[in-house]
């Protein structure tokens, strides 16, 4: 075990002061140790991370998302500035740290991740030291090694401590891959990859029917320029050229209409980069090779044949 981390999570009801023409608003808000950034690997791209010191004394300054900062200070460095916060009572239990209309120092600005839905990103997120004299019931814990060997462990930990406390530890994958959202987008990951395997099939029969059959149609054609005097690589190096250029722009199209169906389905698929360079051109080569190789076999074929045989091939 490396670093392990509490937080308790709660809601911000934001004013319409506080976030200026923007209305009133609800963002998240957690309170966190020190090491809980580090615990998650959730990078600070500005400020820092909250000390020992200010979560033993429980200072009122704060971490706030990209979002956040980005709502609050448009163009701004949200270091530095000052922020009031204001839950609501209905969210917390009695002896949980409650953040009504205190002010908060910003000392940092994190990444912004995923914690209240697997599909977008937290509107915003503010995080606050969490008093050392609270006790919450949820700890995130790191492994060095394989996490659901030091369940078990941990477990055994709390009951030594407390036999009376009853302990639930899971994984964060498991979390994860529990979640409906996230099995969901799971199934509909598999069934497009299927479709997506069969369409990529049968683009590639498609194509390599199509463009052997124009090149064998161009045998005669073959035969007059060899009979001319056309050297053979010169006539394979032409065909090629010519009968590349609409499987060039087809690909073209294709990839404009595919960017545009992807961007739709990332609605839908967790996960999903709209425009990943590597299913865009690894799908791009391979077709453009099937076409190639569908194109040069009846290419070189009809460049070997004897021009006298090719001419009187209609």
């Amino acid at each position: 075990m490396r670093t392990a981390a509490v937080s308790a999570n709660g809601l911000i009801n934001g004013s319409p002061d506080a976030f200026g023409n923007l209305g009133p608003r609800e963002l998240y808000y957690s309170y966190v140790s020190p090491n809980y950034f580090e615990t998650l690997t959730i990078p600070i791209i500005m400020g820092r991370t909250f000390t020992a010191e200010e979560a033993r004394t429980s200072a009122a300054v704060t971490i706030v998302s990209e979002a956040t900062a980005r709502k609050l200070w448009p163009g701004q460095d949200a270091v530095g500035k000052r922020v009031a916060v204001d839950a609501r009572r209905k969210y917390h239990d009695a002896d949980e740290p409650f953040p009504s209309g205190q002010s908060f120092q910003v000392i940092g600005v994190s990444k912004d991740i995923r914690s209240a839905s697997l599909t977008e990103l937290d509107p915003g997120y503010f995080y606050m030291p969490m008093p050392s004299s609270h006790y919450y019931e949820t700890l995130l814990v790191r492994a060095e090694n394989d996490p659901n060997a030091l369940m078990a462990a941990l477990g055994n930990q709390v009951q030594a401590a407390d036999p009376n406390v009853i302990v639930y530890a899971e994984t964060l994958e498991g979390l994860m891959t529990n979640n409906p959202p996230f099995v969901i987008s799971r199934i509909g990951a598999v069934l497009s990859s299927i479709i997506g395997m069969l369409g990529l099939g049968l683009a590639s029969v498609g194509i390599f029917g199509m463009v052997s059959f124009a090149v064998v149609q161009r045998r005669h054609e073959v035969g007059v320029r060899m009979a001319l005097g056309a050297r053979a690589p010169d006539v394979l190096k032409l065909i090629l050229r010519q009968s590349m250029k609409p499987v060039a722009v087809g690909i073209i199209a294709g990839i404009i209409l595919s960017a545009a169906v992807a961007r739709m389905l990332s609605f839908v698929l967790f996960g999903l980069n709209p425009l990943d360079p590597v299913a865009f051109v690894g799908v791009s080569l391979f077709l453009a090779a099937v076409a190639a190789a569908a194109c040069y076999v009846p290419a070189r074929r009809a460049a070997k044949v004897d021009p006298m045989v090719a001419l009187r091939c209609e």
